[in-house]
C-alpha cells in the first residue's frame, strides 16, 4: 500500500484529488499491468473492472481497488493450479 500511495502522491503533487487516466495507467503498469498497451489496459479496465472508457479521474482508493482485484485474481488462480 505504501508504494501505491507514494506513486499516487508523486503524480498528485498539486493535490487535484485524483489522477488522470494516463497517470493511472502508469501506476498500474508498475503494479502488474506491465506488457500491456494503453489500449489493452483500457479494455481490461472496461471489461474486468467495469470502468467507463470516458472516466478521466481516479482516486487513490479506486487505484488500490483495481490493483487489489488484479492481484487477488492472480493469487486465486495460482492456488487453484497448485
Amino acid at each position: 500500500m505504501f508504494e501505491i500511495k507514494s506513486c499516487f502522491n508523486q503524480y498528485n503533487g498539486d493535490s487535484k484529488g485524483g489522477l488522470n487516466r494516463h497517470e493511472t495507467k502508469s501506476i498500474l503498469t508498475n503494479f502488474g499491468f506491465h506488457g500491456l498497451t494503453s489500449k489493452e489496459i483500457d479494455e481490461l479496465l472496461a471489461k474486468d473492472f467495469d470502468i467507463d472508457h470516458y472516466k478521466q479521474l481516479f482516486t487513490l482508493n479506486e487505484i488500490v481497488e483495481i490493483i487489489k482485484k488484479k492481484w487477488y485474481v492472480v493469487f486465486f488462480l495460482s492456488v487453484l493450479i497448485m
